[in-house]
């Protein structure tokens, strides 16, 4: 998957607010920069319905705009700031609460 352009704000507002279940899902990790990596995971199958090969593609907005909503410093280089763990984060994302699959995406099945 090559990296994809800034989306617009409506995009963000749409596909990138972690609702409630997300939030619950999120802030089940360690530390402030794991719960920023799995959100950039969850929103992107969410937003492309496929994960990202390489999280720091992530354009900057997407990431200040998620760290903004989960209340989380981090660097503002695009993704450059996420831990590149991406087997783990993959699976608790496909399996979400009680195994329910959180996104429709061909990767989740």
């Amino acid at each position: 998957m090559r990296p994809f352009a800034s989306p617009s704000r409506s995009e963000l507002e749409r596909f990138f607010f972690p609702d409630d279940a997300d939030r619950e899902l999120i802030g089940g990790k360690r530390r402030s920069h794991n719960s920023l990596g799995f959100a950039v995971q969850l929103t992107t199958a969410r937003y492309l319905e496929v994960f990202l090969d390489y999280p720091t593609d992530m354009p900057a907005e997407v990431v200040d705009y998620l760290a903004e909503q989960l209340n989380v410093e981090h660097r503002s280089a695009g993704g450059a700031g996420l831990p590149v763990d991406r087997v783990a984060r993959r699976a608790g994302i496909r399996a979400g609460p009680a195994g329910a699959v959180l996104c429709g995406c061909p990767a989740a099945r």
